[in-house]
């Protein structure tokens, strides 16, 4: 399981204004990991997992951002418009700090100080902050008075922080602050996950397609079709509220085009780190479904259908026993092509028709793979080579050597059968 929590964040009239996003490692609802940055990477991708709209239900959210997330800039892989950039106190404003900071405020991020203690040498990250975080209960009050008066005037925001009492808040709110946050108001709620943990060697898969100055779309595109996971996390990003799609995506190398170079670069970054931290999975439900995926594919020149519309609808067909979740639940989470959506859904469509196909295959179903393999014109021995190329280069792909089975035997006259092509243990 991956965990992540979100604790609310209220105005004086006790409504929520936003949530902050907190890690964690356990149900048992704290963080025990010593390093802060892959802390931020693992909640990123835990967040995206969950859905930020599912995770902010409409109000802002506010990342725990350590020094080298921050100079990396990751946070930009989230939208704006509802991200506040927590910068936690042990950051030190040193010139990559303050230079990453000024561009994402400048692209609309709002910038929060976290447990603020005055100190000269923070003054350049007061001049960015938008709020700034005041642990009330670490505070003296004499200094909570003097933080007031220095800090609460024009833009800026003064949010109390470990507010427990109802005495408190009535103190807080008479000194001027506007934002309240506690265990008044309640606990961090956890949520949870399944973990959808990737091939062993994808990190450096990934690392080697980031060496070069300049990204190749397309062993990209190759990269993430031959990672389901990767796949899948790619195609659920796109559906958070950080994208605005006013167009249909097509395949995997179009929404890689989308994302432009700049953000696919820090996204593919960012995997890179998570998935080199993450359990190595069973290879063979993998391989089992990138050999479909493959030898849908390869269909294409007889079906006059998308091959990346093939691959991806075989792909997310067998989603359901990588990522643990209801192929409904996956069809209504991730970005899909229309016709993908529908194929998954079971219309009868081409390339619903296809799918029949790849399926009657797979199971053994020989009656009905010849009554479709001649409805699509597709020769005999071209299919068997298909399916033959398509465990290859799964298996190639995954290292995992897909086992073979003995054709269903079927009795029948109505046609000749196929010869035995290469099973999948289902």
């Amino acid at each position: 399981m991956q965990f992540i929590a979100r604790q609310p964040i209220f105005d004086v009239e006790r409504r929520v204004q936003a949530y902050e996003l907190l890690f964690r490692d356990s149900k048992e609802n704290r963080f025990a990991g010593p390093d802060p940055d892959l802390a931020s990477e693992e909640a990123f991708d835990t967040a995206v997992l969950l859905g930020l709209d599912v995770l902010s239900e409409g109000y802002s959210l506010f990342l725990n951002c350590p020094h080298d997330f921050l100079v990396e800039r990751y946070p930009t892989l989230f939208p704006p418009d509802f991200t506040v950039i927590e910068v936690l106190e042990t950051v030190e404003p040193d010139e990559p700090v303050l230079a990453a900071l000024g561009e994402m405020k400048d692209a609309g991020y709002r910038i929060a100080l976290d447990d603020y203690v005055d100190d000269r040498r923070f003054a350049p990250l007061v001049e960015l902050a938008d709020i700034i975080k005041i642990d009330f209960r670490a505070t003296p009050a004499r200094a909570r008075g003097e933080l007031v008066q220095r800090y609460n005037h024009g833009r800026r925001q003064l949010l109390a922080e470990k507010v427990e009492t109802e005495e408190e808040l009535a103190e807080a709110a008479e000194l001027g602050f506007a934002l309240f946050q506690g265990y008044l108001f309640g606990k961090p709620e956890v949520l949870t996950t399944e973990k959808v943990p990737v091939l062993a060697d994808t990190h450096l898969r990934i690392q080697r397609a980031l060496s070069s100055p300049e990204l190749d779309l397309i062993a990209i595109e190759q990269l993430i079709k031959s990672e389901p996971a990767l796949c899948y996390r790619l195609l659920r990003y796109l559906q958070s509220p950080a994208f605005y799609l006013q167009t249909e995506i097509m395949s995997v190398l179009h929404v890689l085009a989308l994302l432009g170079e700049s953000e696919l670069r820090k996204w593919l970054m960012l995997m890179a780190s998570v998935v080199a931290a993450g359990g190595e999975p069973n290879p063979e439900p993998i391989a089992r479904a990138l050999a479909r995926a493959r030898f849908a594919e390869l269909l294409a020149p007889f079906v006059a259908l998308p091959a990346s519309s093939l691959f991806l609808t075989s792909l997310f067909a067998r989603m359901e026993g990588i990522v643990n979740r209801p192929l409904a639940t996956i069809v209504d989470e991730v970005v899909l092509p229309e016709e993908v959506r529908e194929g998954l859904l079971g219309e009868a469509t081409p390339l619903g028709q296809c799918q029949e196909l790849v399926a009657a295959c797979e199971r053994g179903d020989w009656q009905k793979c010849e009554s479709l393999r001649r409805r699509f014109q597709i020769p005999e021995i071209e299919l068997r080579a298909m399916r033959r190329e398509a465990a290859m280069w799964a298996s190639r792909v995954t290292n995992c050597d897909l086992p073979r089975e003995e054709p269903l035997a079927l009795a029948t006259t109505a046609a000749r059968l196929p010869a035995p092509i290469i099973m999948l243990r289902r």
